[in-house]
């Protein structure tokens, strides 16, 4: 490892003690990595590669350095309030994480579009269900894991892969390779971004021998304007065996993220996007080159000069999905699928899945959430294909109503990244098994012994005039449409039985 100089800053007053050592940051050094800090009244101290001398506790003799943890160099230091607690919910493991990381990177994952309509709109949605629960004598839940491709491993009771984020190593050093090493320890699978810190290759490496009841990881796709680009990163994801290509629908250019734009952050030195290097100019992404342009002249010449790395904004249906199935013998799931009529699409142009995603609310802001549209997705694909879920997932009580509500399978996002950002692969470990026991818990206050179990018919929503009298059960589909409850009896407007007839 080369010895080059990294720096961390921290506060003069502050240097680190033992106790803070130990609670999981310590100032041995990464050469590969750099902190930084808008905080400019903090003074730098320098040190150099692991493996070599500590200058710091040279120039600081009293100072006790605890070699067997280490300091992220995107997280801030800690306080010197105390230990702090154990988490024990993943709400916990996201306030460490905003206290934790630093500011550019923290709004980078945790920013919505615009307004953030979206976003919250995806978070606070399931309080407007509520479980409609019988008193029944059962046995314990068994969380049977889901068959076929999209299956996880029947060694352990994890129903949530993690979906593809980028740039995990900015929360911690492992990034990806903790991401993939805590999947298959849990006996779940894990989806990797295109944007990822981690070559495709190396993820796959790092998994410890597994045999056939272990699914095999997948590997998300941006569509770029250079087909031989994009060619090139299908071969390489199946010769590295992946299983599944999820190609991102959703993403022609970027969504607006606001705090993202107001305080933005380059890769630090030693990071980059492994998989597509030329996707980078100086540590930003060329899509957000795109984002910040600030005349319709800014934005054609970005395009113009970096068509090959962009998104292809020109596919269709018609011409993508079988190009797609002429390149590689992969598995092809579509990811952003937000309407019945586009679930449908998905269906006739032979796809193996979809999920039902709206970027997390980071792309177009005022869309509904997922939870919303998912019961007529589910309504329209009748069981044809998989529909896996994600969106706004941080207890084990949502995954059980997505599954209610026609998931197949749910995905985590940020709430992976927050156990990242706590402890690495067992930080996420542990968001693993807060989310297992909270969806066991929940099965069986509500009297469901099994994943398959669980139905539609366990949900109601109140309307809003009232509550206990005016809860609606969602016993057939067609009394659930873009997230509205109809009392039964009551009539669907013109509009709404047209919309249901293209369905049928």
């Amino acid at each position: 490892m080369s010895s080059q100089p990294v720096y961390l800053r921290i506060q003069e007053s502050t240097i680190p003690s033992v106790e803070m050592c130990q609670n999981g940051w310590n100032l041995t050094y990464n050469s590969n990595l750099a902190y930084s800090s808008s905080n400019d009244s903090r003074r730098e101290i320098s040190g150099i590669a692991r493996g070599q001398s500590d200058s710091l506790t040279s120039r600081y003799p009293n100072t006790a350095v605890d070699r067997r943890l280490h300091c992220h160099p995107n997280k801030k230091m800690p306080s010197s309030e105390g230990p702090t607690p154990i988490p024990i919910t993943v709400a916990d493991f996201k306030e460490t994480a905003r206290r934790r990381l630093d500011k550019p990177v923290w709004d980078y994952y945790n920013a919505g579009a615009d307004g953030e309509t979206t976003i919250n709109r995806n978070e606070e949605i399931y309080k407007e269900f509520v479980f409609m629960a019988e008193v029944q004598l059962s046995s314990a839940p068994s969380l049977t894991p889901t068959q076929g491709f999209i299956a996880t491993s029947s060694s352990e009771k994890c129903l949530q892969p993690v979906a593809p984020t980028a740039y995990q190593k900015l929360v911690s050093d492992g990034g990806e390779i903790d991401v993939a090493r805590a999947c298959h320890a849990l006996g779940t699978n894990f989806i990797l971004s295109t944007n990822a810190t981690t070559a495709m290759e190396d993820a796959i490496e790092a998994l410890p021998p597994r045999d056939d009841n272990y699914p095999s990881p997948w590997f998300q796709l941006y569509f770029l304007g250079d087909r031989n680009m994009t060619a090139g990163l299908i071969q390489r994801a199946e010769a590295a065996g992946y299983e599944a290509l999820v190609l991102t629908v959703d993403t022609a250019v970027l969504g607006n993220r606001l705090p993202m734009r107001r305080n933005p952050f380059k890769l630090p030195p030693g990071l980059s996007m492994e998989n597509v290097k030329s996707r980078s100019a100086g540590g930003v992404n060329k899509a957000r080159l795109l984002l910040e342009a600030r005349t319709a002249a800014d934005a054609k010449r970005v395009a113009q000069e970096h068509t090959s790395a962009l998104v292809d904004a020109g596919l269709s249906w018609d011409e993508a999905i079988p190009w797609l199935r002429s390149q590689t013998k992969m598995k092809i799931v579509l990811k952003g699928i937000m309407t019945a009529e586009d679930a449908i699409r998905a269906v006739d142009t032979g796809v193996d899945a979809i999920i039902v995603s709206n970027h997390g609310g980071r792309q177009l802001d005022g869309v509904p959430s997922t939870l919303e549209v998912l019961p007529e997705i589910a309504d329209a694909v009748k069981g044809a294909i998989p529909i896996l879920f994600d969106g706004g997932i941080s207890k084990g009580s949502d995954v059980f109503k997505a599954l209610a509500l026609g998931a197949d399978l749910c995905l985590i996002g940020r709430s992976a990244l927050w156990g990242l950002a706590y402890d690495g692969q067992s930080g996420l470990e542990n968001v693993f098994h807060i989310l297992e026991r909270e969806l066991s818990r929940t099965m069986a206050l509500m009297g469901v012994d099994s994943v398959a179990s669980i139905s539609r018919s366990m949900l109601g929503r109140a309307r809003e005039n009232g509550f206990a009298s005016t809860i609606s059960y969602c016993s057939h589909p067609e009394q659930t449409r873009l997230g509205t409850v109809f009392p039964p009896g009551e009539d669907w407007s013109k509009d709404q039985a047209k919309r249901l007839d293209r369905l049928e």
